[in-house]
């Protein structure tokens, strides 16, 4: 799953951005989880509960150390869902969708297309669009950056990707 949004009950209202993986058992269980936050890069490991609808709408709980966290879910199809945060602490939502194993145990190879759209405290809004091709682990690529006032610029990305963890959970790095 990824979601994006803005915190809630600060007076600035940061962005966030949020993805995991956990497991869902088929009965209302979820083990296995792993949620990686910005702004502050932190990541967490949770279980939690579930609940679906006839209707294919439902809750997400994650039970984390220090508290939970909650999503409304919509299903699209068996394997992916929307979710919303319904629990006072985001105003966020995104994507959750079904991995196969075969597709989360080596690294990623191919050709890749992205956009981010970010809040910079210094530069104000960013928006960033390109491609890059993960060959072996290694990053090769292009972008254009938009930034608030109308500036745009074309660089280079290089990087790398490590393979992931059997739950699909892996690292890489992007530099422009």
């Amino acid at each position: 799953y990824q979601l994006s949004g803005t915190l809630i009950g600060s007076n600035s209202f940061p962005p966030i951005a949020e993805s995991g993986v956990f497991t869902a058992d088929g009965k209302g269980g979820i083990t296995n989880g792993t949620d990686d936050q910005t702004p502050n890069l932190a990541s967490d490991t949770f279980t939690g509960t579930y609940t679906m609808a006839k209707d294919g709408t439902g809750f997400l709980t994650f039970q984390f150390s220090g508290g939970s966290l909650q999503f409304a879910i919509t299903m699209v199809k068996s394997s992916k869902f929307y979710l919303t945060s319904v629990d006072g602490t985001a105003n966020a939502s995104g994507i959750g969708e079904q991995q196969t194993a075969s597709a989360i145990t080596s690294v990623p190879n191919g050709t890749f297309a992205f956009r981010i759209h970010n809040e910079n405290t210094l530069q104000g809004p960013i928006a960033q669009v390109g491609t890059f091709t993960i060959a072996n682990g290694v990053v090769t690529g292009n972008e254009d950056v938009l930034v608030s006032g109308g500036s745009v610029s074309s660089q280079s990305l290089t990087g790398s990707f490590n393979a992931p963890t059997g739950s699909g959970r892996g690292t890489g790095t992007l530099v422009d």
